[in-house]
């Protein structure tokens, strides 16, 4: 029979379960959906890793048009450990609005008092006149273009769900597929050991890899910290232990070493250099380059430049 064979078909693997079940919400709901993966799921699986790319970030055209700006988007990574910390208070979904002005909803994903991971699900806009304020303000900090922003936003917002108990239980499903597939690819319920020693190899991994990212802009511990969804005490301790120096030494050896590289390839000057790799201070630029190579930036250049 045709009913038994499509039964037959029918897929028990979690993954496959979570694809679905998240393309089906942003159909039903005509939403944007965002994952933030708190714990670092991605790093068991490949599979996993792609099935969640498509949901790391609000694929939209106002929310890419502003990343493409450096300091927006650092600004839009940071606003997402403000809400990390909130969903720690919290223990349930809320309601907030971004500093750009778009509203969405946070459905934190945890299980004994630990936050795992959440979804953002937007873009929403229940009040017009504050959301434009807000993007007003933001363009003017970053130096963007508010009209050409404001139109992104006024083809993208949504006024409201029109069923919320529907979309509420769907979300609910959503979280408790994450937390199944948590259990079924490394997170162990009962062993706390195992989740902070993994815990501890994320924060310090995604330290690394958003510090070689964002180098050239202005970061501090803090920063980073708030990156990687901890404290900046926590994040240096376990820094320190793991990679033997500090996150700030760590962020001055990235810099140092992209500054030898562009006195080696470039004519660019050594103040120029210096703030391009995100030394606000070209000064201080060169204590750190000399205690670091032995010589002075400029020492360093006439040395290697061929006659």
């Amino acid at each position: 029979m045709k009913n038994n064979k499509a039964l037959t078909d029918f897929n028990y693997d979690t993954l496959a379960l979570i694809e679905s079940h998240l393309e089906y919400i942003v159909k039903k709901y005509k939403i944007d959906l965002n994952f933030h993966d708190i714990y670092g799921m991605y790093h068991f699986n490949a599979d996993v890793k792609k099935m969640f790319m498509k949901y790391y970030f609000h694929d939209n055209i106002f929310c890419n048009n502003l990343k493409k700006d450096d300091n927006c988007h650092l600004n839009c990574v940071l606003n997402k450990a403000k809400i990390a910390k909130k969903c720690e208070k919290t223990r349930g979904p809320f309601y907030g609005i971004c500093p750009m002005g778009v509203e969405e909803y946070i459905f934190p994903i945890f299980h004994k008092n630990r936050v795992f991971g959440f979804f953002c699900v937007g873009t929403f806009c229940t009040d017009l006149d504050r959301s434009l304020y807000l993007l007003k303000k933001g363009t003017a900090k970053f130096g963007l273009d508010y009209d050409k922003a404001k139109n992104d936003f006024l083809r993208l917002k949504k006024a409201r769900i029109a069923n919320m108990a529907e979309f509420i239980n769907d979300m609910n499903i959503a979280c408790k597929l994450v937390l199944l597939l948590f259990s079924e690819y490394g997170y162990e319920f009962e062993n706390e050991n195992a989740i902070t020693t993994h815990m501890t190899n994320r924060t310090v991994k995604k330290a690394i890899e958003f510090i070689n990212n964002n180098y050239h802009k202005n970061i501090s511990t803090r920063i980073v910290a708030e990156a990687c969804f901890c404290s900046p005490t926590y994040l240096s301790t376990i820094f320190k232990k793991k990679m033997r120096m500090t996150v700030t030494d760590y962020i001055n050896r990235e810099r140092i070493n992209k500054a030898k590289y562009l006195l080696d390839k470039t004519d660019e000057s050594v103040t120029d250099i210096a703030y391009k790799v995100g030394f606000n201070d070209s000064a201080y630029f060169t204590i750190v380059y000399k205690k670091t190579f032995g010589k002075t930036p400029g020492n360093d250049r006439t040395k290697n430049k061929t006659p």
